[in-house]
């Protein structure tokens, strides 16, 4: 098991050094989404919606943690940080052209087909924020980690916060 390297960053896993804040901005297009089959009118404000890297939020963000959380991910063991944004890839991947449907249907004036499409968008993207979850609470081939990245991390850490 690898070492608590982040335990003293606030608002970061201690041993991935990632931060489920990030996740709210993809849970506030999923709260979106969930709204158009009733409200089609959203689909405004979810076609307006765009990704955020992981440094962008927080950047954006205004909280006054965000410069720890942001060197934590610099920082942070490549076995989770290349998991974690491999799916935020895949997240962003698909939301684009799913949202680009859920808006033709919408358009289109299409009620039967604007909460089966709706439904399955959500069904995926909740599988994805699922699974960043897991990866950001350390469920991501620890084992792979090996024991010289420690010390490296450590350092990359410590000279980023100083």
């Amino acid at each position: 098991m690898p070492v608590a390297r982040f335990k003293d960053v606030e608002g970061v896993h201690p041993q991935t050094g990632l931060a489920t804040d990030y996740l709210n901005h993809y849970n506030e297009i999923v709260m979106l989404l969930d709204l158009v089959p009733a409200m089609p009118e959203c689909i405004e404000d979810v076609s307006a919606w765009t990704p955020k890297s992981y440094v962008e939020h927080f950047r954006d963000s205004g909280l006054g943690i965000a410069d720890g959380v942001i060197a934590a991910y610099e920082s942070a063991p490549r076995t989770y940080r290349a998991a974690f944004d491999a799916t935020v890839r895949e997240l962003d991947e698909f939301l684009y052209p799913a949202i680009a449907e859920i808006a033709e249907a919408v358009e289109a004036g299409d009620q039967e087909q604007i909460p089966l499409i709706v439904e399955q968008t959500l069904d995926m993207a909740r599988g994805f924020l699922g699974k960043l979850n897991g990866i950001i609470h350390g469920h991501a081939a620890a084992e792979e980690i090996d024991a010289t990245d420690d010390t490296e991390m450590a350092q990359a850490l410590a000279d980023a916060l100083f």
